[in-house]
């Protein structure tokens, strides 16, 4: 019940407060990407 709604509404928090971040936002997702993406690399090399 309370536990759905707070998730719900980090959720909604996060995904409609990146846009707003626009630079930082777009370059923590960017940075976020590359570290996946090597450490990804990483593991299957």
């Amino acid at each position: 019940g309370d536990e759905e709604a707070g998730c719900d509404v980090e959720g909604t928090v996060f995904f409609e407060g990146i846009p707003t971040l626009s630079q930082y936002g777009m370059a923590i997702m960017v940075l976020l990407m590359l570290g996946v993406g090597f450490v990804g690399m990483r593991r299957f090399v």
